[in-house]
């Protein structure tokens, strides 16, 4: 005679039709509802902490453009440069150098490439430090190679439609930016960070320093801050 295995206590409690004990169809629906509550309480932090951890980054790309600044006035006098603010097509002197020809010499990083080599009008390849990690517009870093906008390059500019008895205003807004510490020297070209307690863009002030934009760019184009008397004008 055979002798008869014991039933196991598992094997009996398996649900008819259902190999292995199968979730049914309310439990399916209980578990897909539990997630889709986890998902609602969680995701917008996530969000919250990608967003900050792209203006960190954003944050690092400007300030490494402070030692390069640095770098230039040294081997000019203390003169900052004279170059392109940023759209070369919108303001006058357009033979001016961009930020990509003067300061890649100073940066530790190559100088953003285009994606079809030897085409004026391809768009630049995002890189590091050029690039805001929130820049995907092709108005912007795409077009230039540059994500950032010079302010003191647009100062320049201001000082000579605004005082053209200035005849050496790359000197006059350098001694400007030795007394005004707080003011953005580089800026986010466009308003790409959330959380800004006036303006969401970042900004590299004079004093090396990395912050939330201050001051309303608009307005200070249209109204440029009066700067130091020129000497003997």
């Amino acid at each position: 005679m055979t002798p008869q295995l014991p039933t196991c206590q598992h094997d009996r409690n398996r649900r008819p039709g259902l190999p292995g004990g199968g979730f049914t169809l309310i439990e399916l629906l209980v578990v897909i509802t539990i997630i889709s509550i986890l998902a609602g309480i969680l995701l917008p932090s996530l969000g919250k902490a990608r967003d900050t951890a792209q203006r960190v980054k954003c944050m690092a790309n400007l300030r490494s453009f402070g030692p390069a600044f640095e770098g230039y006035k040294r081997d000019y006098k203390d003169l900052l440069p004279r170059v392109l603010p940023f759209y070369s097509s919108d303001l006058p002197n357009s033979n001016d150098p961009s930020m990509l020809d003067v300061l890649t010499a100073y940066l530790d990083a190559p100088s953003p490439r285009r994606e079809i080599e030897g085409d004026p009008e391809s768009l630049y390849i995002p890189v590091d430090p050029y690039f805001c990690p929130m820049d995907k517009e092709a108005d912007a870093g795409k077009k230039v190679g540059l994500s950032y906008e010079y302010w003191a390059g647009v100062l320049m500019i201001a000082r000579e439609l605004f005082n053209p008895r200035d005849r050496f205003p790359q000197r006059t807004v350098s001694r400007y930016y030795e007394s005004k510490l707080d003011f953005p020297l580089l800026a986010d070209a466009k308003p790409w960070h959330k959380g800004g307690s006036q303006y969401n863009q970042n900004a590299l002030y004079s004093d090396g320093h990395v912050e939330w934009l201050m001051v309303d760019p608009n307005g200070e184009r249209t109204q440029p801050p009066v700067l130091p008397p020129t000497p003997g004008g």
